[in-house]
C-alpha cells in the first residue's frame, strides 16, 4: 500500500533567507561542540542559500583534530607555489582551539595559520610543541584578540618577548602564560620590565611563581592597572610563596586571587602561605582561593597579629573560598577552628567554601559562624552567604549551603 503524496511536481519550496538564518543560528548555538560541526556541514549541503548562511558559522569555531587539521590548514593556507589561492575563509575564523594538537603541526605551519587569521581571531588556544618566537609576530597584529591561552606547554621565548608581542593588542582581556615562563621574569627594572596589554583583566600563571623576592617585586609593580583577576594554577608541590613576605609593594587593582596546585599533586606549599603577606600585597582582594592545606600551616594565621587588624578592616566583601587539595586531609579540628577564626576576624567576609572532607565532625562551632555570615550584608540574599560545602560526585562539582542539622543525618540542599 502506498502511503503519502509521493513526489510533488514543480520546483522545491524555498524558505526566506531570514528563516534560514534563524535555523542555522539555532543549530550553531544549541549543538554540542562535537556534533556542531557535522550538523553545520549537513546544512551547507541543502542548497546555495543554506551554504552561504552556514559557512560563516562552520568556520567561526572549527573543531580541529589530527584527522582534519591538515585539510583545514591547506584550505586556509595553501602553499606559496600552489595554484590554489586563499578564498577568504580565513576571515571567518573567530576561535582557534589548538590545545589538543600535539606533533600534528609544525612551528612554521602554526605561524602561517596565525598570520592568515590575525585579522579575525578573538580566541586563540595554542598547540603543544609547535609555538615559537615566529608565532609572536602575527599575535601582535591581532586587532580583535580577546582570549589568549598559551598554557599547554613550555615554549622557547621568555616573558619579556611575550609581553612585547601582546602589548599592542589593546583588546586582550585574558592571558594564560606558558608553563614555567615566570622564571624568566627580570629581577630588577634595570634589567627590563614587562609591558602588558593595557586592557588585560585576567592573568593566569602556570606551573611556577617567581623564585626571588626581587622578581616578585618587579612582577607586582609591573602588573597593569586594568588587571582584576590573578590566578596561579598547576603549581608543583615545592612551590614557595615566601618571596612576598615584607615585599613593600602593592597591587591594589587585583580583586580576585587564586592559588591552586597541579592535578594529582597534594598542594602542601613549602612553608605554607602567609595570609597577611597576601593581604598586604593585594589589599583590594574581594575573592581568595587557596589550597586547603594552607590552613594546616602556622604561617597562615599571622593575620591574628594586632598590626594587621587595620588591613583586615580595609577589605571589602572578601569571599574566601578554600578549595580541596588532592591528598590526605588534615585534622578536622584545625580546619573547624580556622573557619570560626576567619569568620570572626574579617568583618567583610560573607561566604567561605570548604570541602566535604572536613565539615561533618563537630558542626556546633561551624554553625555559629554560618549564622554570623548570614547576618552580614543584609542587601545580599541569604542563599549567597554563609559556609558552603563543596564536593565532587561523578566528575562534577556540587556546592551545598551549610546545614546545622548535618549531625542528625539530614542533607543540605544545593545553594545555586
Amino acid at each position: 500500500m502506498k502511503v503519502g503524496l509521493g513526489r510533488v511536481p514543480g520546483p522545491p519550496l524555498l524558505l526566506p533567507v531570514e528563516i534560514v538564518e534563524v535555523i542555522v543560528d539555532y543549530v550553531a548555538r544549541r549543538s554540542e561542540s562535537q556534533s556542531r560541526q557535522g550538523d553545520l556541514w549537513s546544512l551547507c549541503l541543502v542548497s546555495r542559500d543554506w551554504y552561504s548562511v552556514s559557512v560563516p558559522h562552520l568556520y567561526s569555531r572549527p573543531v580541529l583534530g589530527p584527522r582534519n587539521f591538515e585539510l583545514f590548514t591547506r584550505t586556509l593556507c595553501p602553499p606559496v607555489n600552489s595554484r590554489v589561492r586563499a578564498i577568504g575563509l580565513e576571515d571567518l575564523v573567530k576561535e582557534l582551539h589548538l590545545g589538543d594538537l600535539a606533533y600534528v603541526t609544525s612551528r612554521s605551519m602554526t605561524a602561517r595559520l596565525l598570520r592568515r587569521t590575525r585579522t579575525s581571531l578573538t580566541t586563540l588556544v595554542t598547540p603543544s610543541h609547535s609555538m615559537s618566537t615566529s608565532s609572536l609576530a602575527p599575535i601582535s597584529k591581532m586587532a580583535s584578540l580577546q582570549h589568549l591561552d598559551l598554557s599547554r606547554d613550555k615554549y622557547d621565548f621568555d616573558i619579556c618577548a611575550l609581553t612585547r608581542a601582546v602589548q599592542p593588542v589593546t583588546t586582550l582581556r585574558f592571558l594564560s602564560l606558558p608553563r614555567g615562563i615566570l622564571n624568566t621574569y627580570p629581577d630588577s627594572p634595570a634589567s627590563g620590565r614587562c609591558a602588558w596589554s593595557p586592557a588585560l583583566e585576567y592573568l593566569e600563571v602556570n606551573n611556577t611563581v617567581p623564585h626571588l623576592q626581587s622578581q616578585w617585586r618587579n612582577f607586582i609593580t609591573g602588573l597593569p592597572q586594568s588587571l582584576r583577576i590573578l590566578s596561579f594554577q598547576h603549581l608543583r608541590q615545592n612551590t614557595q610563596f615566601g618571596g612576598i613576605i615584607d615585599l613593600g609593594v602593592e597591587a591594589p587593582q587585583v580583586a580576585s586571587l587564586a592559588i591552586q596546585g597541579a592535578e594529582g599533586v597534594d598542594c602542601m606549599l613549602f612553608n605554607g602561605i602567609d595570609l597577611s603577606a597576601l593581604l598586604q600585597v593585594f589589599p583590594g582582594l574581594i575573592e581568595l582561593t587557596l589550597p586547603e592545606t594552607a590552613l594546616l600551616s602556622p604561617l597562615f594565621y599571622s593575620y591574628r597579629e594586632e598590626k594587621f587588624g587595620i588591613l583586615g578592616r580595609r577589605l571589602q566583601a572578601l569571599r574566601f573560598r578554600v578549595v580541596q587539595a588532592l591528598g590526605t586531609p588534615g585534622p578536622t579540628g584545625i580546619v573547624e577552628r580556622a573557619l570560626v577564626d576567619l569568620a570572626a576576624s574579617f568583618a567583610q567576609i560573607q561566604s567561605i567554601e570548604i570541602s566535604t572532607a572536613y565539615a561533618f565532625a563537630s558542626p556546633t562551632a561551624v554553625s555559629a559562624s554560618h549564622e554570623l555570615l548570614q547576618q552580614r550584608w543584609p542587601q545580599e540574599p541569604k542563599e549567597a552567604k554563609g559556609i558552603f560545602i563543596v564536593g565532587q560526585t561523578s566528575g562534577t562539582t556540587s556546592r551545598w549551603r551549610w546545614n546545622p542539622m548535618f549531625d542528625e543525618g539530614t542533607e543540605s540542599t544545593p545553594s545555586r
